[in-house]
């Protein structure tokens, strides 16, 4: 539909689990009216893609909107869907291109320990603060960072929430690897939003 534009999603688990449900957050920004539409989410084993679920919302005009979304386990059910485990996954990887290097996004430091046991070279803190059991939680997360820095041998990299230089300075002091700063550079509705909510109230 015009004026709805689809900018990223992020799931709660990665990977999805076979026979289990996943919610995931849908990021949307209509420039249009309000409307009503039909969200289709659309998987692949490999071979061909397919459509495995379908939701209509209304999203408010002019507006950026996070949309939350539960896909339920018949979408992710063994008998719809064949290929191989994220451990056979990453053992092929290793197999047949081993100069590779591989990269998990995680939410939790359990999460972060099986991705290093898996064989993992980055592990990337990307969905802390974006899952059920992390939701809530204020990032940069700087104590999770030093623990995973602390706790792991694989390069970690840091990612979300980093808006400021102050904030980059606390990050690369926990001793992660890397840092990836994203919507502070790329989305200038995002960082152009931020100077006008001051603007508004300074002459309202």
């Amino acid at each position: 539909m015009a004026g709805i534009h689809y900018l990223s999603f992020i799931p709660a688990e990665n990977p999805a689990h076979r026979s289990q449900g996943m919610n995931l957050l849908l990021m949307v920004d209509n420039q249009g009216e309000d409307a009503a539409v039909t969200v289709r989410f659309y998987g692949s084993d490999g071979s061909d893609w397919r459509e495995i679920f379908a939701q209509e919302r209304s999203f408010q005009g002019h507006s950026h909107i996070h949309a939350y979304f539960h896909l339920p386990p018949a979408c992710f059910a063994p008998e719809n869907w064949g290929g191989e485990t994220l451990e056979e996954l990453v053992a092929y990887i290793r197999r047949t291109s081993p100069r590779t290097e591989i990269m998990a996004d995680i939410a939790t430091i359990s999460e972060a320990i099986h991705a290093q046991e898996l064989g993992f070279d980055y592990i990337n803190s990307t969905l802390r603060g974006y899952t059920s059991e992390t939701a809530g939680i204020a990032i940069p997360d700087m104590a999770f960072l030093a623990e995973m820095t602390s706790t792991l041998s694989a390069r970690v990299i840091a990612e979300g929430g980093v808006w400021e230089v102050s904030q980059l300075q606390q990050v690369l002091e926990t001793g992660v690897y890397a840092v990836v700063i994203g919507s502070a550079i790329t989305r200038p509705k995002d960082i152009t939003h931020r100077f006008h909510t001051v603007l508004e109230k300074f002459y309202s």
